[in-house]
């Protein structure tokens, strides 16, 4: 499992197992919130690579499953302010709480693909974006390393 720790002034990306064990952190900020403010992330189960948003550095950056070959992969229009992410189907949907709207990007691309807009304040901010696409086939693994099941 992967999420963003915010405890202290330290903001982070870290990972685990599902027990908890093996934790590790991939990304780390240094010592104060500005200008980095990592807020959503979201994983590439194709590449191994895990996405975040920034809305300090307004960008759109990644780096592999172990937290190595840090890449930025977009700079986004300063107004902005981005919240949160998802991948589907080599589209990020990003949301804005400066806008208010949810935003597309190709990844192939990096290009623009429009957004929703006009949701209003009241709607959330957050993005889930639930599809068998977005579970991965293949071996699943223990907290031991051992192999327990395989998915066709």
């Amino acid at each position: 499992m992967f999420w963003i720790s915010r405890a202290g002034f330290r903001p982070r990306i870290e990972r685990a197992t599902l027990s908890g064990d093996s934790k590790t952190t991939l990304v780390s900020f240094g010592f104060s919130w500005w200008p980095n403010q990592p807020n959503g992330i979201t994983l590439d189960f194709y590449a191994n690579r895990l996405y975040w948003v920034d809305s300090g550095t307004w960008r759109i950056e990644s780096v592999d499953f172990n937290g190595n070959n840090r890449q930025r992969f977009k700079t986004l229009p300063i107004s902005s302010q981005p919240y949160d992410i998802v991948l589907y189907s080599g589209v990020f949907y990003y949301s804005d709480t400066s806008s208010q709207s949810i935003n597309k990007i190709d990844k192939a691309t990096k290009q623009s693909l429009g957004s929703y807009t006009g949701l209003g304040a009241s709607n959330g901010l957050r993005l889930a974006m639930f599809s068998p696409v977005r579970q991965p086939k293949g071996m699943y693994l223990s907290t031991h390393s051992e192999i327990v099941a395989a998915v066709p």
